[in-house]
């Protein structure tokens, strides 16, 4: 949810059962990029490309994502203000405009998707995973989260 208010300005309920699918997406590929038919795509991509097996989940995964973002670009685009960019997107978007005559500018279409895509992608897990090591941390050494103040969150 961090990731989607910089990239969205919003955030989305943990109901949201749309935002769980995602969710659900984002985590199976990473499980699937760390397995054995994951390791093999990446070294043999041409012949696991015509290959049944857990690493096609993968792009089905992914199209799931892209859909779901291309969806909320476009939702950005719809209701673009350009005096007043809400967040990341909007940002992108107007730079677009900006750039519109330039041949040669990074601030195109396809960048966007792949900027988006990347930064969903990376800046959801790596949250994450920070959250979770912080939550661990804390349960192991519980007088940190008192901060020696005497008054923390565990007494």
């Amino acid at each position: 949810n961090t990731i989607c208010r910089i990239l969205f300005g919003e955030r989305f309920s943990y109901g949201d059962e749309e935002y769980r699918r995602i969710l659900r997406c984002l985590a199976e590929n990473f499980r699937l990029e760390s397995s054995i038919a994951g390791q093999l795509y990446t070294i043999l991509p041409s012949l696991m490309n015509h290959l049944p097996g857990p690493h096609q989940t993968y792009f089905q995964n992914n199209s799931i994502i892209e859909k779901f973002l291309a969806r909320k670009v476009a939702e950005h685009e719809a209701t673009l203000d350009s005096g007043a960019p809400r967040d990341f997107v909007d940002a992108f978007l107007c730079r677009m405009k900006q750039e519109k005559g330039n041949p040669r500018t990074a601030f195109r279409r396809d960048n966007m998707y792949v900027t988006v895509f990347d930064m969903f992608m990376a800046g959801t897990e790596s949250t994450s995973i920070t959250l979770r090591y912080c939550l661990m941390l804390l349960l192991e050494h519980p007088e940190v989260a008192g901060g020696g103040h005497g008054h923390g969150c565990w007494e």
